[in-house]
C-alpha cells in the first residue's frame, strides 16, 4: 500500500511539473510576439528558469522514477507549443526560410548574398518582407548543405513557413533521443528532452543544431565504421560544430570511417563549388574574425592585446587542448566499444574549450552540449546549460540606449560565467589533491 501510494505521488509530481511548464511555454508563445523586447525577455528567462524548476522537481524523484513514456510525452508537448509560435528575440529563422526559396529557385544558396535580391521585382510579397527581416543581408549564408537541403525541403512544403522546418528538427531530436536510449538513465532522458534550452532554441526559435546533433548521434552510436563517417561529415555539413568532435571519433573508428568521411564530403560540396568555392566558409571566417558576442577569454585578452592577437591565441590555445586531449585519448590503444569511442567527460571538455576560447558563444550553441552532458551529468555543463539564456540580455532586449544593440552589461557575463565557474570549484574532485603520478581516478 505504501509503495503505491508512494508512486502515485512521483506520477502526480511529474505530471504536475510538466503541466507548469507547459503553460510557461504557451504563455511564451502567446504573449512574446505582441510585447516590448524587454517584456518578451522576461518572459523568455521565466519560462527556461520555470522549466528547469520543473525538471529538477522530477529528478529529485530518484532514479527509478517517472517513466519513460511519460517523460516523452510532457516532451513532446512542449515542442508541440513551439511548432506554432514565432521565433521569440531571434531572427536567424528569417535566414533558414530564405535559404531554402534560393536553393529551391536557382539550385544553389551559396552562390548570392541576399542582398543580391534587393529591388528584384519578381520576388513575391511575402518573401520581400523575410528579405527585409534577414541579418547581415551582405554576407552569404553559413549554414552548410545538410542545412540547406533541410531549408528547401520546408520551403517545398509550405513556402515561407516555418512550422516544417520546426517539424523535421524535432524528428531530428526524436532520432537522438533514440540514438542515446542505451547511454541514459532515467534521469539522463529527463535532462535531454526536457532541457528548457533545447525547447527555447529549437521548438521555438528552429535553430539547426537538432539536426547536426541528431547525425553527429549516430556517428557516435553506429556500429559501422563507414556509416560513422558518412553521419560525422553530414554533422558538420549541418552546422560546422559538428565537426569539433570528428578527429577524436574518426580515430577510433580506423581507415574505413575516414573513407567514407570524405565521399559524403565530396558529395556534398562537388555540386556546388564550381560557382560558389567558398561555400559557407567565407561568411564563417568573417565570424571568426570579427564577431564577438557573450564571450569571455577573447575580449578579456583583447584588452590587453588587442583583438586579432586574443582571436588568434585563442585559437592556439584551443587546437593545443584539443591535441593534448586526443593524445590522451588514443593512448587507451585499440578498437573501442560504442560506448567508449568518445567519453563523454571528454567530448564535454572539448566543446567546453571551445565555449571559452571562442569570440561568439550563442546560447543554441550549447546544445552540443546536451546529449553527453545527459549521459555523464556533470555541474560545469548543466550550469551553462542553465546560466546561456543571460545572454539574451543585450542592450536592444533590455531597451537601454546608452548600450550597443549586442552589447551587454557587465553583469551579464559575470553572473554567466562566474556561475560555470562556482560549480566547476563545487564540482571538483576531492580525490584529485590526493592522486600523485600520471594516473586520474577517472582514468
Amino acid at each position: 500500500m505504501g509503495a503505491t501510494s508512494t508512486a502515485g505521488g512521483h506520477i502526480r509530481i511529474l505530471h504536475l511539473s510538466g503541466f507548469l511548464s507547459l503553460v510557461a511555454w504557451i504563455a511564451v508563445a502567446s504573449l512574446s510576439a505582441d510585447v516590448s523586447r524587454c517584456s518578451a525577455l522576461i518572459l523568455w528567462l521565466a519560462a527556461q528558469a520555470l522549466g528547469w524548476i520543473a525538471l529538477g522537481a522530477v529528478a529529485s524523484l530518484g532514479p527509478d522514477r517517472p517513466g519513460r513514456w511519460a517523460v516523452l510525452a510532457w516532451a513532446a508537448s512542449f515542442r508541440l507549443v513551439g511548432l506554432f509560435s514565432a521565433p521569440v528575440l531571434e531572427d536567424d529563422p528569417f535566414r533558414y526560410l530564405w535559404d531554402g526559396r534560393t536553393f529551391v529557385v536557382s539550385g544553389n544558396p551559396f552562390r548570392d548574398p541576399p542582398s543580391a535580391a534587393y529591388g528584384d521585382p519578381r520576388l513575391p510579397e511575402a518573401f520581400q518582407s523575410i528579405l527585409d527581416q534577414v541579418n547581415h543581408p551582405e554576407l552569404r549564408t553559413v549554414y552548410g548543405p545538410v542545412a540547406q537541403l533541410g531549408f528547401a525541403a520546408s520551403h517545398l512544403v509550405a513556402p515561407g513557413r516555418l512550422w516544417p522546418w520546426k517539424l523535421l528538427l524535432f524528428g531530428a531530436e526524436a532520432l537522438s533521443w533514440f540514438a542515446w536510449r542505451g547511454r541514459l538513465g532515467r534521469r539522463g532522458l529527463l535532462l535531454m528532452t526536457w532541457c528548457p534550452l533545447a525547447v527555447a532554441e529549437t521548438a521555438f526559435n528552429a535553430h539547426p543544431e537538432a539536426l547536426g546533433i541528431a547525425l553527429l548521434s549516430w556517428g557516435l552510436s553506429c556500429r559501422s565504421p563507414a556509416v560513422s563517417g558518412a553521419c560525422l561529415a553530414m554533422s558538420g555539413a549541418a552546422k560546422a560544430l559538428g565537426w569539433i568532435l570528428a578527429p577524436a571519433i574518426l580515430a577510433r573508428r580506423g581507415i574505413k570511417a575516414w573513407v567514407a568521411f570524405v565521399v559524403m564530403l565530396s558529395v556534398l560540396y562537388l555540386p556546388f563549388l564550381p560557382e560558389s568555392p567558398g561555400m559557407e566558409f567565407e561568411s564563417l571566417r568573417i565570424m571568426a574574425s570579427q564577431w564577438s558576442f557573450n564571450a569571455s577569454l577573447v575580449p578579456l585578452l583583447g584588452s590587453f592585446l588587442g583583438d586579432p592577437v586574443a582571436r588568434k591565441i585563442c585559437m592556439g590555445l584551443f587546437l593545443l587542448m584539443v591535441a593534448a586531449a586526443l593524445v590522451r585519448h588514443a593512448r587507451g590503444g585499440g578498437p573501442a566499444a560504442v560506448s567508449t569511442v568518445l567519453p563523454d567527460r571528454l567530448a564535454q571538455g572539448i566543446f567546453g574549450a571551445f565555449f571559452l576560447l571562442s569570440a561568439a558563444v550563442n546560447p543554441w550553441y550549447l546544445l552540443w552540449l546536451l546529449p553527453f552532458a545527459s549521459s555523464s551529468p556533470s555541474p560545469v555543463a548543466i550550469a551553462a546549460l542553465v546560466a546561456i539564456p543571460l545572454s539574451y540580455c543585450t542592450g536592444e532586449n533590455l531597451t537601454l540606449s546608452d548600450l550597443d544593440p549586442h552589447g551587454q552589461p557587465l553583469w551579464v557575463p559575470v553572473l554567466e560565467y562566474g556561475a560555470v565557474a562556482v560549480a566547476a570549484w563545487l564540482g571538483r574532485d576531492p580525490r584529485s589533491r590526493e592522486v600523485k603520478g600520471p594516473e586520474s581516478p577517472k582514468g
